[in-house]
Formats: structure tokens, sequence, C-alpha cells
């Protein structure tokens, strides 16, 4: 067993990652420093190959974080200060800070429960007279119905899947990370698949944006006597941390499985708590569970009472996007929704390398929550 009754339960262990795989990581990165290709090469390869499979794309481009993962995609398809951008309202600020460096008018667009930018929030923010990038985000591995935006593209409006957090994911219209013109993915220490540093790919059906974008992570050049093509980044990813990542991909069924068996005990120690409502799972989808995300009309009490029992947790993400004044452009619309799912939400430790006493405890906890009166009052004001 990894923990007595007394130890705190901390919201993510990747040093356990670690030691269950110790010797492979090892093998896998020593192979790596004594081939002397640390930086692209053959096994970086491997794992874009891997990549564009899971997906379902033909193609897949690995770079050094999420984060550059979206500059690069952005890039890659010609975004400007003459288009219009769609992010969810309720999102990681990466979603929108990434697009907001193209000097593009950014605009977020309030969600339903699942975390979702709706079609209809959509629509009434697309201008006929601007193109428009559309970034649909799968929040916390909850996969995206991809029906609802899907034939909203044409020769104006284009859409960039941010999957960061939904890899893994499927719904009965695709995988995660197998919509829009390209998507994009990350593998930091938190994500389903995590990497011991950061690490992020574009994955596309586009031979086109697959071209730009392995030319774009190599400052706009496909090779040193070619003159770039466009301003570009120092973005090539890391050969070490590939080969720790197809390690883990090794292993992803079984870690896959031990995940939704805690799922399945949170899940009922929820049915017998005290107004704490489950993530939710949208029909026809089968959820990643990147975090396990529960919501609450007094939140801050029940994560003060989970701490008071030893357990970490963490808050996801408190400030929605349309309230980061230096990053949204001026005239934006109301997120209401957002806004109210940001003050009721509670991420709980979600990681296979929890043990049996941890899961147990953080269930206990949930059921024996017995808040003072329910309110009305947020955290925060939901106006404008």
């Amino acid at each position: 067993m990894h923990t007595s009754e007394n130890d705190m339960i901390r919201f993510l262990r990747l040093d356990r990652t670690f030691a269950a795989h110790r010797e492979d990581f090892m093998l896998a990165a020593e192979g790596v420093l004594a081939s002397g290709q640390v930086v692209g090469g053959e096994v970086v390869s491997a794992f874009e190959t891997e990549l564009a499979s899971r997906t379902g794309r033909r193609f897949a481009a690995a770079v050094p974080s999420g984060t550059d993962a979206l500059r690069v995609a952005v890039s890659a398809i010609g975004v400007d200060h003459d288009w219009d951008v769609l992010v969810p309202a309720y999102s990681f600020l990466a979603t929108a800070g990434a697009i907001r460096l193209h000097t593009a008018n950014l605009r977020a667009v309030d969600v339903d429960d699942h975390y979702h930018m709706t079609r209809e929030a959509v629509e009434r923010e697309i201008r006929p007279d601007r193109p428009t990038l559309i970034i649909p985000v799968g929040l916390f591995g909850n996969g995206l119905d991809t029906r609802d935006l899907a034939d909203l593209e044409d020769d104006s409006t284009v859409i960039l899947e941010d999957a960061a957090q939904s890899l893994g994911s499927t719904h009965d219209s695709g995988p995660g990370g197998g919509f829009g013109l390209a998507s994009t993915l990350s593998f930091a220490p938190t994500k389903v698949i995590p990497c011991f540093g950061n690490m992020g790919m574009v994955v596309t059906d586009d031979p086109e944006i697959d071209d730009r974008a392995r030319r774009l992570r190599r400052h706009g050049k496909g090779s040193v006597s070619e003159p770039a093509f466009a301003p570009g980044f120092n973005a090539m990813p890391n050969a070490v941390q590939a080969a720790q990542l197809l390690v883990l991909l090794g292993h992803h069924e079984a870690r896959d499985r031990r995940r939704r068996e805690i799922v399945a005990r949170f899940q009922a120690a929820i049915e017998g708590s005290r107004g704490i409502h489950p993530p939710p799972v949208r029909p026809g989808t089968v959820h990643a569970w990147h975090k396990f995300v529960v919501r609450h009309r007094q939140r801050d009490e029940l994560r003060a009472w989970m701490n008071q029992q030893g357990i970490q947790c963490q808050l996801h993400y408190p400030l929605t996007i349309d309230r980061e004044t230096n990053i949204v452009s001026s005239g934006q619309t109301d997120a209401v929704n957002a806004r109210r799912l940001a003050c009721e939400s509670l991420s709980l430790p979600m990681y296979p390398e929890l043990d049996d006493i941890e899961v147990e405890r953080i269930c206990d906890a949930i059921r024996s929550f017995d808040p003072p009166d329910m309110h009305e009052i947020f955290p925060v004001d939901l106006e404008p």
C-alpha cells in the first residue's frame, strides 16, 4: 500500500507513475541518449505515427507542449488580425492565450452543462464578412459531439479542435482529436498520458497543414538551405520525452481500466452525498477521465472539507476566459453559464496510482460532507 490513513492524498503523484515503470523509462531514455538523437528522430516519428493512429488522423507533428501545438496549428491555418476566433468561455487559458498572440479578434462563447460550446452560441458570434476559427474543447476528457458544429465549416469558417484533455475519449461522431481541419493534443504531467516535462502535437488529415506545422516548428524552414516560408518557432520535440510517452502508451489500457474503476467508486459515493453532482457524460460518449470534476453550490465549503480530511483538490478553472480582460476582445458576449460552472466545480484527485485505501478515503469524505444550509450565493458575481 502507498499510504496510511494519516497521509495527505495529493492531487497528482507523477512520482508513482515513474516508480511503477522505472526500468522501462530508464531504458527508453538511455536508448535515446546513447543514440545522440535527442531532438526529433526515429523515436519521435514512432510516437507521431502512434498518435495519428489513435486519433484516426493521417498526419501528426510533435511539438514541445500543448500550447505550442495551438500556436503552430493557428499559424499553419493562417490566422491573423482579420480573423474572428471563437473559444469556449470555460477552458484553460492557453486555449485563448495562444490565439491572442496572433492579434485575432478573440471572443469567448458560453458553454452548456457539459462544458462544451453550443452551436447556437457559436452561430450568434459568426460574422459572414470575416473568416472565423472555431476552437471547441473536450474539457476534462468529456468527448465532443462534433455533429453539432461540423457543418459550419466552409471556405470562411475553420474548426480547430483543442483535444488537450480529451485524448482517449470517443463519441458516436468520432474520437477525441479527430475533429476539424486539425486538432491539438497535450501530454503535460496532469494528462491521461503524462509526460515528465511537456509535449504536444498537431494532428490533421490535411497534408498542407501538416507540412506547414512541420516547418513552423523549425523556424518556418523545411531545411537549413531553404528560406523560411513564414516566421516560425523553436518548437522541435524532445526525443527522450517521446520515448517515455511510448512506454506509457504501452500501458494505457491497464491505466485506463484503473481510472474507470476509481470513477465507478466515486460515482457510487456521490449517489449518497448531499448536493454533489457527478461529472456529466454526454450520451454516446466514452469519457477519458482526464479529471474528475464534481459540482456543488457550496464548492468552497466542499473544498475546505476535503482538505480537512487530508485530500488535496484543485479548482479548474475559477476565472472564465470572458473575464480575462487582457485576452478577450472588447464587446464580449456574456457567459453566465460558464461563470456558474466556474463557481461550482471542484477537481478531485484522479490518477491510476491512487491505491484502494486512498480511493475509499475520498469516497468516505464525499459521503460524509454535511454542508451548512444550502444557499444561492456564489463566490463571485455572475453579472457582466
